[in-house]
């Protein structure tokens, strides 16, 4: 063998192995999921788990409670009194959606939206067992039955003595008719809320010594009882016999029942075992000695139940709570009689009429439903081959093609197996591919070139060196409408001409994919061939006239490719790492398919569709068939709602209250103070399936675009203006989960003081503004009215003096009246009088007014009214020089010294070249 070839099988069997590897570490991994103390769980030994009303699930511990909604765990102290111990048995839920627990403290309860557990009821001796009906809560302990309604507590009592362990209520139950079933140390107590009458079936008789009753489950007029130390017993209420189911261990610690007519039976060392009361049997058990799904961390199990949605759920001693993922049951597992594929590794069939042929990791099946028969063929049958890779019916015999094994013949009449006699060539090699020309020939592709078996038994063989053929493996082999044959293989891909029988790789056009490596080839609608790699997906007519690439949707552009299928219905299938991918011709209705639709195996080896238009795939953990309705149907009309976690506001998280509330009435706060807080939440689907590979999208604000996002990935909103945003998220393509936010973007309360603040400034801006400029045309006006004043003043002086001819004035005279008249004035302050005229003046000095004009005028160069004003404006500097600015505003201050309003200012800005309020600033003084 050359070292080409050896090198080139080293590579394919390096790649099986590890794919092998994979697919076991997956299978044993994703069955039940073990949560404890390093997970977040409070303690490590769970006696309770209740799911609530909103689909959340509580688990009571040794240590505390805790929340879980699949992906993140909340934990709740139950410290409500002085004992240090803090942990806690039976749990339930009222309808006002309050949790109530039983710890050492007696009865207490996490009120809805509360952040701790509060004490409730504390004087109950003993309690051991709660049951919620409706807003009444039933307490069962040493004393009887007590009923609570949030407000009262009252007794409902028995036919045993109040203080007794015969009294003591270990569990409750509700029956149809609405009657409240009550469980003590050796008996079945009816009690009718309608009239308070109890009924009590006493089964004390045909029980071992020392034994008693602690959990139990009533089914068509029979009595299931779990005890504490004998197992489970059956009692007839009509024929009041007594049975021991046998198979179930000794110590019963619990008993739920399912509502289907099965109960959940959790036992301390013997694991968990799901009953059907219908039957009388095990239908199946839990413990460490089992293997693959049913194995559990130890056989202690405090307590177990299966939900509506399918989910096991069991509480641990020491080991903390494990339940198994939900999962649809749309993709089933093919199965006949007894045998199924559940769990297999399947990486090739062929379904030919009622015969169904089943490559594994290991050897193949065959199976014939019409006559009832199914074979296994081992790897040694198989001349020690690995895998098996394709299978074909081609002339009444069945082909098999095999990885190192070469190519065997099974015949479906005798069944038979047989290696081929074709070529040397095919035996212990790899045959990668098988496909029935349009003329009826068998071509298989291999590691040593194309062999074309034709109708007459002759066998053609195509290499490099003989042909025009690509070299490598040939991976796989299709035919177009024109019967011209496409082989893809490690390089690229030839071209069988089929007019010339030989191939003809010129014939591609520029810019066709045919060098593109590693290519696998599927049929498509209107004789399209599909082309497809880990990377792309390529496409192309029989002419090569129309061809390419898709373009695959955003998000999914950089996942690897496994397997492709266009199911000429309308529809692309594409397998990635993410699970299943349906998508319709134009690329943008997209639903995803994985654990949590059924769809087990994370790797899918080949697809085809039917004639019943049913999907069968190849995967890791068995050969399923899906039927594509059921699919659109569920992802329309889904059970769950996308809900929000790990909401926060600008990086501060959000309570478990405001979470709660906020996923509940659909409506998110954020506030805004010239930018929006950033918006940051995880979507999650509280169906309790495996997360891996689950893709989420979502909108905003009506929009059509649709963000695509991985599970685990935050939706970040930002930016956001004021006033109501629309949120809209769901799982991929499936409008049923679709859970709609109201985003509110409120005025935060710095922004609405600060707009206050903003508005009051802006506010006495404008009205100091307005004042300022009113003042100016007010202070103008005022001028200009004091000047026509004193023009007026003047007017009427030069009336009241009379004419005078201009005489010569004797010096000493007018010095000596000047003299007098000063005097007069100081003295008498005669100018502080505002009415004082020159004529005045004139009459009090003995002297005409004409003379008196004439001394003003002549003699001191100045009117009247300026020689009075400047005595007045000297008493005004000295009152501001004695601080009666401090008594007096500065116009009350003018009138005082004599001045008229209208001439204060006016005098005062010409005798000082400045306005009275410079002055004083000039002067320090602040009025």
């Amino acid at each position: 063998m050359e070292h080409k070839d050896l090198m080139k099988y080293l590579v394919v069997f390096l790649y099986c192995v590890l794919h092998t590897a994979f697919v076991w570490a997956d299978i044993h991994d994703d069955v039940l999921h073990v949560i404890r103390r390093e997970d977040g769980l409070m303690g490590d030994n769970v006696s309770r788990i209740i799911t609530d009303y909103s689909g959340r699930v509580w688990i009571s511990t040794n240590q505390g409670v805790n929340m879980f909604n699949g992906k993140k765990m909340v934990s709740y102290s139950t410290y409500v009194g002085r004992s240090k111990f803090n942990g806690v048995g039976a749990i339930c839920e009222t309808s006002d959606r309050s949790i109530y627990a039983i710890s050492i403290d007696g009865i207490i309860v996490l009120k809805y939206g509360s952040k701790k557990f509060q004490q409730v009821l504390k004087d109950i001796v003993g309690p051991g067992c709660l049951f919620a009906d409706g807003h009444l809560l039933y307490i069962g302990g040493r004393e009887g039955l007590f009923v609570y309604d949030g407000k009262h507590l009252k007794r409902i009592t028995n036919n045993a003595s109040r203080m007794s362990l015969d009294n003591s209520v270990r569990q409750i139950l509700k029956d149809k008719k609405g009657k409240l079933w009550f469980l003590t140390k050796f008996a079945v107590n009816i009690y009718d809320p309608r009239t308070s009458k109890i009924r009590t079936i006493f089964i004390k008789n045909g029980l071992p010594d020392r034994t008693s009753f602690g959990q139990f489950a009533i089914y068509g007029g029979r009595i299931y009882l779990g005890t504490k130390n004998n197992g489970l017993f059956i009692y007839d209420i009509q024929s009041k016999k007594l049975e021991h189911a046998n198979g179930i261990g000794n110590i019963i610690s619990s008993i739920y029942d399912c509502q289907d007519g099965k109960i959940c039976i959790a036992t301390d060392g013997s694991g968990a075992y799901l009953y059907d009361m219908r039957k009388d049997r095990i239908l199946q058990t839990f413990s460490t000695q089992d293997v693959g799904a049913c194995k559990l961390p130890t056989d202690a199990i405090y307590y177990y139940a299966k939900d509506s949605n399918g989910v096991n759920w069991f509480g641990l001693s020491r080991y903390g709570m494990a339940y198994s993922y939900h999962s649809e049951p749309f993709f089933k597992p093919f199965a006949y009689g007894s045998f199924t594929t559940d769990g297999m590794d399947v990486r090739s069939f062929l379904n030919h009429g009622t015969e169904h042929l089943i490559g594994t990791l290991r050897g193949f099946y065959y199976i014939d439903e019409r006559r009832k028969v199914v074979k296994y063929f081992s790897p040694e049958q198989l001349g020690d081959a690995h895998i098996v890779i394709r299978m074909i019916y081609y002339q009444g015999l069945y082909y098999i093609a095999t990885f190192d094994g070469g190519l065997k013949v099974l015949d479906p009449v005798n069944l038979h197996l047989k290696p081929q006699r074709l070529s040397p060539l095919l035996n212990a090699k790899t045959i990668s591919s098988l496909e029935v020309s349009p003329h009826g020939d068998l071509w298989i592709g291999s590691t040593e070139g194309l062999f074309v078996l034709a109708k007459d038994g002759k066998v053609r063989r195509y290499t490099e060196q003989n042909s025009h053929i690509i070299g490598g493996t040939i991976n796989s082999i299709l035919f177009d409408r024109k019967n011209n044959g496409w082989q893809t293989g490690a390089d690229g891909i030839s071209f069988f001409l089929s007019s010339s029988q030989d191939f003809a790789n010129s014939h591609f056009p520029k810019g066709f994919f045919h060098h593109e490596a590693r290519l696998m080839g599927k049929y498509g609608h209107e004789g399209m061939l599909f082309f497809y790699n880990r990377e792309n997906v390529f496409y192309t007519d029989a002419l090569m006239s129309k061809f390419g690439k898709l373009s695959m949707p955003p998000g999914l552009a950089d996942e690897q490719i496994y397997d492709f299928l266009d199911d000429q219905r309308g529809h692309y299938w594409v397998a990635m790492d993410k699970g299943l991918f349906r998508m319709d011709y134009s690329m943008r209705n997209i639903l995803h398919f994985s654990y949590g639709e059924g769809l087990r195996g994370n790797l899918i080896y080949g697809m085809e569709m039917d004639p019943k238009g049913r999907l069968w795939l190849a995967t890791s953990d068995g050969l399923v068939v899906v039927q594509p309705s059921d699919l659109e149907r569920w992802t329309r009309k889904a059970k769950y709602k996308v809900l929000l976690y790990d909401i926060m506001k600008s990086g501060t998280p959000l309570s478990n209250r405001e979470e709660m509330v906020a996923n509940e009435e659909g409506k998110l706060y954020v506030t805004w103070n010239i930018v929006s807080q950033e918006l940051r939440m995880t979507p999650i689907l509280e169906d309790y399936a495996k997360p891996y590979g689950r893709i989420y999208e979502y909108s905003t604000d009506h929009g059509d675009h649709w963000e695509m996002m991985e599970d685990g990935k935050a939706i970040i909103m930002k930016h956001l203006f004021l006033g109501k945003h629309q949120l809209n998220i769901r799982l991929l393509g499936a409008p049923g989960t679709e859970k709609n936010y109201s985003v509110f973007v409120v005025p935060s309360l710095l922004f609405i003081l600060e707009m206050i603040l903003m508005i009051a400034t802006a506010v006495l801006w404008f009205l100091w503004h307005r004042y300022h400029r009113n003042t100016k045309v007010l202070l103008t006006e005022r001028n200009d009215i004091e000047e026509a004043l004193i023009e007026v003043e003047q007017a009427q002086q030069k009336q009241e003096t009379p004419k005078y001819q201009r005489v010569k004035l004797d010096e000493r005279e007018c010095a000596e009246i000047v003299a007098r008249m000063k005097k007069y004035i100081e003295t008498e302050k005669v100018y502080t009088n505002p009415e004082l005229k020159m004529s005045d003046l004139a009459e009090t000095l003995h002297l005409s007014s004409s003379k008196l004009s004439q001394i003003f005028s002549l003699y001191l160069k100045e009117n009247y009214y300026e020689f009075i004003n400047r005595y007045r404006l000297d008493e005004f500097k000295l009152l501001l020089d004695q601080g009666a600015y401090k008594k007096y505003t500065i116009t009350a201050l003018s009138e005082r010294c004599g001045f008229k309003k209208s001439s204060f200012y006016s005098t005062f800005r010409k005798v000082e070249g400045m306005t009275p309020a410079e002055y004083l600033k000039k002067r320090n003084i602040s009025v």
